[in-house]
């Protein structure tokens, strides 16, 4: 299991409308022009063993590498 009372694990989406970001040319400005949304991958567990530590970079790189496969 993931997620329990003693280790969760979280996705988070900002989705924002990327049409208008589109519009402007890559390197015509200092800031991102990637139309693609942000996420977070936020792990949380209890007590502190590297155990834990090591779950939670697994589980997380998991969850990125899906989400970054359904953007390809």
């Amino acid at each position: 299991s993931v997620s329990g009372p003693d280790f969760k694990a979280n996705l988070v989406f900002e989705y924002l409308p990327l049409s208008k970001i589109g519009t402007v040319p890559r390197g015509t400005t200092a800031f991102r022009r990637d139309p693609t949304a942000s996420v977070l991958v936020l792990t949380i567990w209890k007590e502190d063993t590297e155990a834990n530590t090591e779950r939670g970079r697994r589980v997380a790189h998991e969850l990125a590498q899906i989400v970054k496969g359904g953007q390809e």
